[in-house]
């Protein structure tokens, strides 16, 4: 019998007839992972029982994720699943006029010595092509970040650049200032939201996630979170990580770069799994 696995809430929304049939149809060993998209073995690793949900008295799908990938979980694919992410008022009040609906983010692979890291990249100011003075939004942002917890980022130091950078060889430890009570969570294949401690919503998106990226959340459930006045520009993505790191000096050493280590989880997940 294949090793699936299902909470009790997506048991009794899904029905015990369909999940034996999950369990054992041949045709569930081998499955993409609806989390990363991988092909997978259920009859060699775990896997967990994903509930989508859609509009009221609509059919309920089911799908397959890697149990290192994901919990078993019911995810509300419906207009209620932006629910997650209201108009970003919380994000606007802490980051300054234009609110955090603008801040473009960066996501990559961030080697350490025991493997890689997510990073989550924050820019306040994606579009700018020369750094000026003090920018009151900005310094506005920045402050109220700081206030909230994340610590600044004074310096790019040698070991964080040649990690971004891809140099050869294991990178030295990068010693990450953690975040307490700051939160990265995930809700379906698409949404993501940022929070800070008081619970209120700093950042949030509803767009496509790098598949290694959203593995790497759920294996390590941690995330290294960089904002700040950095200057990625539409075309960020082609440039390589040497770019980046210029970037990310200039904005550390114009006191415009806050970060730190944050817990990671999913939104409104549930505890709990059946594998019987």
């Amino acid at each position: 019998m294949s090793d699936i696995q299902a909470s009790a809430k997506v048991a009794a929304l899904i029905g015990t007839e369909k999940l034996d049939r999950l369990r054992h149809s041949p045709g569930n060993s081998t499955f993409n992972c609806w989390h990363c998209g991988l092909r997978a073995d259920a009859n060699t690793e775990a896997a967990t029982v994903i509930a989508e949900a859609g509009p009221v008295d609509g059919p309920v799908r089911t799908a397959l994720a890697h149990a290192e990938c994901s919990p078993s979980q019911v995810v509300d694919t419906g207009a209620a699943a932006l629910a997650a992410l209201p108009e970003l008022k919380a994000g606007a009040a802490t980051a300054g006029v234009d609110g955090a609906v603008h801040w473009r983010p960066m996501r990559a692979d961030l080697p350490v010595q025991n493997g890689f890291l997510p990073l989550l990249i924050l820019d306040l100011r994606p579009t700018m092509a020369v750094r000026g003075g003090p920018d009151e939004h900005v310094t506005r942002s920045i402050s109220a970040l700081r206030d909230s917890g994340l610590t600044p980022i004074t310096t790019i130091s040698q070991q964080l650049a040649d990690a971004l950078d891809n140099q050869p060889g294991d990178p030295e430890p990068w010693d990450v200032p953690s975040a307490a009570g700051w939160r990265f969570e995930l809700a379906g294949r698409r949404i993501q939201r940022l929070t800070a401690p008081d619970g209120s919503l700093i950042w949030g998106q509803d767009q496509d996630q790098p598949g290694q990226w959203r593995r790497l959340i759920t294996r390590t459930r941690r995330c290294v979170v960089l904002i700040g006045a950095i200057g990625l520009y539409p075309e960020s993505d082609e440039r390589p990580f040497t770019w980046l790191t210029t970037l990310l000096k200039q904005a550390a050493d114009a006191g415009e770069l806050v970060g730190g280590l944050v817990e990671t989880g999913w939104i409104g997940s549930s505890d709990g799994t059946s594998s019987s």
